[in-house]
């Protein structure tokens, strides 16, 4: 066979066409097929964030359902508790009605003024060591039925947090034994404490301050130009009380004034707490 006759620039141009053309049809197919995969990835995140979303809706269902069965469970340990007090005050009242009942009548006969005096100190003498005794009793009945009442809310706490951890422990149960713990001296002595706790914490930053003053460091860094500003706050009065003059006068007054305020911050800072303590006895 001989050579093929070549090809003429109309058939060259056509071949070019047709594979521009394959081409072209090629990127389409692929370009479809990425546009399909990039669907499918998206729906299966969209099926997969549904599916957790509907997970931890049930899950904090389950811990609603939960802690609302623990708040039931606490509610009825409270009211055998409270039953178990208004019995236990019952029996008290009982007991000493029929101890007043068993007390003898008293005698017709003329008793002396003296010592009938005697007689009715006596009487009101034992009539409160027993209110006292009754008392102490209720308490402690009171007290021991509240510790138990805590004790199986606690066990009940402890069996449902195996089920799921993220139950809440149920609320301490106090036994009620201080009447005293929110009276206003206790809040006094408690806002005495804080005061005395900010006293010594200007103390120390003024005590910082005159250092400062001391080494001559320059206000215009910034930690340090901070703590003098607080320092400036904290002195208040006392910053025109003492004035220098010559070299350094800056750095002495603010040494001098610093380091008097913040021996009147720690003595109110110590003295407060003191006076807390104290009050609070």
């Amino acid at each position: 066979m001989g050579p093929s006759p070549p090809r003429t620039k109309k058939e060259a141009s056509v071949d070019a066409e047709q594979r521009k053309a394959l081409a072209a049809a090629e990127g389409e197919t692929a370009k479809a097929e990425r546009t399909v995969a990039k669907e499918a990835a998206k729906e299966e995140r969209r099926v997969a964030k549904e599916a957790a979303r509907e997970q931890r809706r049930r899950a904090a269902v389950e811990r609603e359902a939960l802690r609302q069965a623990e708040k039931a469970e606490r509610a009825t340990v409270r009211a055998e508790a409270n039953v178990e007090v208004t019995a236990a005050e019952a029996g008290h009242e009982a007991a000493k009605t029929a101890v007043v009942q068993r007390e003898p009548e008293p005698s017709t006969a003329p008793v002396p003024a003296g010592e009938e005096r005697r007689q009715a100190r006596t009487a009101k003498s034992q009539e409160r060591e027993e209110a006292k005794v009754a008392r102490r009793q209720q308490r402690e009945e009171a007290k021991a039925a509240k510790i138990a009442a805590a004790t199986k809310a606690t066990k009940t706490a402890k069996t449902a947090g195996s089920a799921d951890p993220l139950v809440e422990p149920p609320p301490a149960i106090s036994d009620g034994s201080d009447p005293a713990s929110n009276s206003p001296w206790q809040r006094l002595a408690v806002g005495l404490l804080v005061l005395g706790a900010l006293g010594l914490l200007c103390s120390v930053i003024l005590a910082v301050g005159a250092l400062l003053a001391a080494v001559d460091a320059h206000a215009s860094d910034g930690a340090t130009g901070l703590t003098s500003r607080v320092c400036d706050v904290l002195v208040g009065p006392l910053g025109g009380l003492f004035e220098f003059s010559g070299e350094n006068a800056e750095s002495k007054t603010d040494l001098v004034t610093r380091g008097v305020a913040s021996m009147v911050y720690l003595a109110a800072g110590l003295s407060l707490p003191a006076l807390a303590r104290r009050s609070d006895v």
